[in-house]
């Protein structure tokens, strides 16, 4: 059963300290070539090397929930999609925010909306790939925060869409932030996962 597999792949960590969120997907590593392609897309605006990502992630994504919904567990495809929002003085200076660009990806296939007025960044922080793991908490601390309407009409059911997973202090922030106004599921989707040394 997908339950039963899942609970065996918890690391003692994770067991002792529950994650905010569901579940947690990235299509690859971050290693080269990747992590040279998400750089391009990400700093040089490379928007061709950001759809064959969001293209590959987009599969894994819809194979994800159909496998999901023949097997009666979970069935329910997120209802909105929920790029990780950049502070507006990093949006102006990079010129578009590449968590929103792979869920615009993946909306024109699904037909899932992006949501970009639920969650907003307050906090204009330092780069987490700048910081330890425990900093990367104090970090984040008060960064995120919602919208009265948001609180008021909600979902049940979203997916956090970010390029990168490093610690999970970010979609864990925002997965908190979420579940407290009383969305019931919260998924993580990425392009990549940071390895443990990085």
């Amino acid at each position: 059963m997908p339950g039963e597999l899942l609970q065996q792949r918890l690391c003692g960590h994770c067991v002792i300290n529950p994650a905010a969120f569901d579940s947690c997907t990235a299509v690859f590593l971050y290693e080269a070539p990747v992590s040279r392609l998400i750089a391009q897309f990400k700093y040089e605006a490379n928007f061709a090397y950001g759809r064959v990502l969001a293209t590959l992630l987009l599969g894994k994504f819809i194979k994800h929930y159909t496998v999901l919904t023949c097997s009666n567990y979970d069935p329910d495809f997120p209802q909105q999609l929920i790029p990780v929002p950049l502070h507006p003085r990093r949006l102006r200076t990079r010129g578009f925010n590449q968590a929103n660009e792979i869920a615009r990806t993946i909306s024109k296939k699904t037909g899932i909306p992006v949501n970009n007025n639920l969650v907003f960044r307050t906090k204009d922080t330092v780069a987490q790939s700048q910081l330890g793991a425990s900093k990367r908490i104090e970090n984040l601390r008060y960064a995120f925060e919602m919208t009265q309407a948001a609180k008021e009409k909600y979902p049940e059911h979203v997916a956090i869409i970010d390029d990168v997973i490093t610690t999970t202090s970010t979609v864990s922030a925002i997965a908190r932030l979420l579940k407290s106004i009383g969305i019931r599921r919260v998924d993580v989707w990425a392009l990549a996962r940071a390895t443990r040394n990085q």
